[in-house]
């Protein structure tokens, strides 16, 4: 959970965040991760649950392609 006033403001806590969890994975031990930064979700997503996505990528050291990873961020107003 990161806190911030806007999206803008805890963009780097999250793709850091996207990053380690995706590091601590034990299927991907030893890869390289990345993410992008946050963005709303595309009208054309029938998912009402998120308000903004991000995409985690893996970079597998033997492999053809990279793993690509959605995530979900929900917004909240802090109690």
């Amino acid at each position: 959970m990161e806190t911030g006033k806007s999206i803008d403001d805890v963009a780097d806590a999250l793709i850091r965040a996207v990053r380690d969890d995706l590091a601590e994975m034990p299927e991907y031990a030893h890869c390289e991760t990345a993410a992008y930064v946050p963005e709303p979700v595309k009208s054309f997503r029938r998912v009402r649950r998120y308000r903004y996505e991000m995409m985690g990528i893996v970079y597998p050291k033997y492999a053809e392609e990279n793993v690509l990873i959605d995530y979900g961020i929900i917004e909240e107003e802090e109690v």
